[in-house]
């Protein structure tokens, strides 16, 4: 690696960390996209299940009801969480490492800009830590959204629980 002065940094250990930190929100945000899916198909087969089993026996329907709507309360959340966030965050530059950032600009326009930004000497690591910052806001708000998606779910467990033993009683 590359030192200058002792206890200096080189750009290369510089970009090197913010890299990773850039792929480490990009995984947990992919993560939180696969726990959601989880959460949305294993509604689905919930549904499934459910009104084929509602059709033939009369007993556990309070309980079934009370699970239902918090599951459901937990599908829309991890919806949610899905639903791509298109919000621009105040700025006065786009982000142009993020596809909403650029999408709108040329082929040109968005190489030129590129350029003109990549000149300069400090450009890179601020474009990095905006893109950090961008991607942290996102996950900011999925992972809310899964909290309340996997608290709603585990209410609902434990309230037609419940109710089933007390309807048992």
């Amino acid at each position: 690696m590359e030192k200058g002065k002792k206890g200096e940094t080189s750009k290369h250990e510089i970009i090197y960390v913010l890299r990773t930190s850039q792929q480490h929100h990009v995984q947990l945000s992919f993560m939180a996209d696969q726990k959601a899916n989880i959460i949305i198909g294993s509604f689905l087969v919930y549904c499934t299940i459910l009104f084929t089993y509602i059709l033939k026996n009369n007993y556990w329907h309070i309980a079934l009801y009370f699970l239902t709507f918090f599951y459901l309360l937990a599908f829309l959340a991890a919806l949610t969480a899905l639903l791509p966030s298109l919000n621009r965050v105040k700025s006065n530059t786009p982000n142009l490492l993020f596809f909403h950032g650029f999408s709108r600009l040329s082929e040109e326009g968005y190489v030129r800009q590129m350029m003109e930004i990549l000149e300069k000497d400090m450009a890179p690591r601020e474009m990095l830590l905006k893109d950090i910052y961008l991607l942290g806001i996102v996950l900011d708000k999925k992972y809310f959204k899964l909290r309340v998606s996997y608290s709603s779910l585990l209410l609902g467990v434990f309230s037609s629980l419940l109710v089933f033993f007390i309807s048992s009683i």
